[in-house]
């Protein structure tokens, strides 16, 4: 497969030039559709509104971006309320994003967080939830059954205080996600796409090392490619290189890099859902003892306990616990990160 994407014909695989010979994603299109499912899924829900707080769930319906990342999932800090019909209000957004052409109505918006509001989150949460019910009343509706994605316990309590009928909006806005736009399927062949440029870019870059004899590193460019293709649903593919790299490290004798092999092909069993994922998980563990390599154990042990928990099986967590509890540095790292939520997550 050819990697250029310089817009010849045939060859422009990441779409990103402007061409005659086939049709390309309509993102104004995209975005109508988009709410227009989630307002049928509200009609059959009989929901009169929704309030989304899932940063997801947002992007569907209003197709704005939350340029937060991560933080809007922890924070109640931005959201927005869509009726069954009329203008989409959204809270905390750039004003760029109203307009005629969007049908969105941008405002200010309100957080009972305890980071800003201290000993107030009480009073924060009920001035929040005043004014969600001043928007159900302006839109005539505030009788009538109002949907929610996401919420705590705060926030939630103060709702039900403004005595307005709170139903569930996760099931209904799943259900507008699960059936396809023809935009979005494009989307989905365009990241594909993508997908294989990146992956003949990794295999381009280890032929050129391997024509230049720089073959130390092997092991881990094959592992980085294995991922790729993990990522890309191609396990089959996945498992190939992974076998690859092991013959490697069996014929020069180098095996620091062993222990990592083994979990990731764990990893890529237990994305097959096959019971043997265990033994590799077991195996790169064992490995990284005998070398003294206490991280390849941690991603080991961690991808163990990960994959226990999602079978719903026995997870010795408190050992996990001790293990990471000997790490001194890197506590920011996303490995420890991982097994420290891998530990908790009871």
């Amino acid at each position: 497969m050819s990697t250029d994407c310089g817009g010849g014909f045939g060859q422009d695989l990441v779409g990103g030039a402007i061409v005659d010979y086939e049709t390309r994603v309509n993102v104004a299109r995209l975005k109508r559709e988009r709410l227009a499912r989630v307002r049928r899924e509200m009609r059959v829900a009989d929901l009169a509104a929704v309030l989304l707080y899932d940063p997801v769930n947002i992007r569907y319906a209003t197709g704005s971006r939350d340029g937060s990342a991560g933080f809007g999932l922890r924070f109640y800090h931005r959201y927005a309320l869509v009726p069954h019909d009329g203008r989409v209000i959204l809270f905390g957004s750039l004003p760029e994003i109203a307009g005629e052409e969007t049908g969105i109505e941008v405002r200010t918006a309100r957080t009972w967080d305890f980071f800003p509001c201290g000993s107030h989150v009480e009073e924060a949460a009920l001035r929040w939830a005043a004014e969600v019910t001043a928007v159900l009343d302006e839109w005539g509706v505030r009788g009538e059954r109002v949907g929610i994605d996401r919420l705590d316990f705060v926030g939630f309590d103060a709702l039900r205080g403004q005595g307005l009928r709170l139903a569930d909006a996760r099931v209904p806005i799943e259900r507008a996600r699960a059936v396809k736009t023809p935009d979005e399927l494009m989307l989905i062949r365009l990241a594909c796409a993508v997908a294989d440029v990146g992956i003949a870019a990794i295999r381009e870059g280890i032929a050129e090392h391997r024509a230049v004899g720089q073959l130390i590193a092997l092991p881990s460019h094959l592992a980085i490619l294995a991922e790729a293709l993990a990522d890309a649903v191609r396990i089959d593919e996945a498992l190939d290189v992974i076998g690859e790299a092991r013959r490697h490290v069996e014929s020069t004798g180098d095996e620091r890099y062993l222990p990592e092999l083994h979990r990731l092909e764990g990893e890529l069993r237990a994305r097959s859902h096959l019971p043997e994922a265990d033994a590799y998980f077991e195996r790169a563990i064992a490995v990284a003892q005998q070398q003294g390599s206490r991280w390849w154990e941690l991603r080991a042990r961690t991808s163990l306990a990960e994959w226990r928990h999602a079978r719903g099986e026995p997870v010795d967590r408190a050992a996990l616990a001790a293990f990471v509890a000997g790490f001194t540095e890197g506590e920011a790292t996303a490995d420890l990160r991982a097994a420290r939520r891998a530990a908790a997550d009871g």
